[in-house]
């Protein structure tokens, strides 16, 4: 959010107005103005002014230090009082202080089916209730995952949306995204078992060794999984490969492949070929995607 001296001062009679409604202010205005000062820049609000009556700033609403900031002044606050303060303090000059996220509380208020979610670590996106995948909001990006999901969660306070609809929405785009996640999966392994099949049990046969343990076998098939479905076009790949039934057929493949590398390790006399991947791959298709 970009603060100029106007924005600074505007927000900061709201902040010691909230905070005095919910007895958190200090003893003097001042002392308040300082506090909200330090939660945004770490600097007292007279240097705070006087750096932004040079040249606005982007400055990022962290929960964190809002906590920190109020327990050093022995006031307690949680993560849901601390977005509460933030929204209240800024939702009258929010267009000032980022026209982009007015424009989300806006769609939020008229679209009771739209929601919000942290992606690609540092971002914010519309999702849609029965809908699935997302929509990054272009221009709300963060220094990381916990900036971008206390500016998500300050925007929700502020649409009023409550966390359980927040959930609901959340809960049907996932089932959707799974749905046809693993419609995508299923399609193309019936559609080209053999090819499947044949490109997993080369890539574990160049890549395992005897003594691997379990779970490196097991990141291996993952691998091996994802690497096969990048040849596939973008818009027929799966988006996520831990979904229930997906996974439960990689991890299904990495136990055999593990066990299978341990009797040729223990007793086996000839050596480990392509093959015995393969036939183990085919096995586990017809149990997990048997032939229509």
């Amino acid at each position: 959010m970009k603060f100029d001296n106007v924005s600074l001062k505007t927000t900061a009679h709201a902040f010691h107005a909230y905070t005095e409604e919910k007895s958190l202010s200090l003893k003097s205005k001042c002392r308040t103005f300082d506090l909200w000062a330090q939660i945004l820049a770490g600097k007292n609000y007279s240097s705070l002014m006087a750096q932004l009556a040079e040249s606005p700033v982007e400055l990022e609403l962290s929960v964190e230090s809002a906590i920190c900031m109020f327990k050093a002044r022995n006031r307690v606050i949680d993560e849901g009082l601390a977005t509460e303060v933030f929204a209240n303090t800024i939702q009258t000059c929010l267009y000032d202080l980022c026209p982009v996220s007015s424009a989300v509380v806006d769609v939020l208020k008229n679209q009771s089916d739209m929601s919000l979610m942290c992606v690609d670590t540092n971002r914010v996106a519309f999702i849609k209730e029965n809908n699935p995948g997302y929509g990054p909001i272009r221009d709300l990006e963060f220094s990381g995952y916990i900036a971008a999901s206390d500016h998500r969660n300050i925007l929700l306070k502020l649409a009023s949306q409550s966390f359980e609809r927040q959930l609901t929405i959340f809960g049907s785009n996932l089932q959707k995204r799974a749905l046809i996640n693993e419609q995508r999966f299923e399609s193309r392994v019936r559609e080209d078992r053999v090819g499947f099949s044949e490109f997993l049990s080369e890539y574990l046969y160049k890549e395992l060794k005897l003594d691997m343990e379990y779970a490196i076998v097991e990141a291996y098939v993952y691998d091996g999984t994802i690497a096969y479905f990048n040849m596939v076009p973008e818009e027929s790949r799966p988006f996520d490969f831990e979904l229930i039934k997906i996974a439960d057929f990689i991890e299904s493949i990495a136990g055999s492949a593990a066990s299978t590398l341990d009797d040729y390790l223990s007793f086996m006399e000839e050596p480990l070929e392509a093959k015995d991947f393969e036939n183990l791959i085919m096995r586990k298709l017809d149990i997990y995607f048997p032939d229509m």
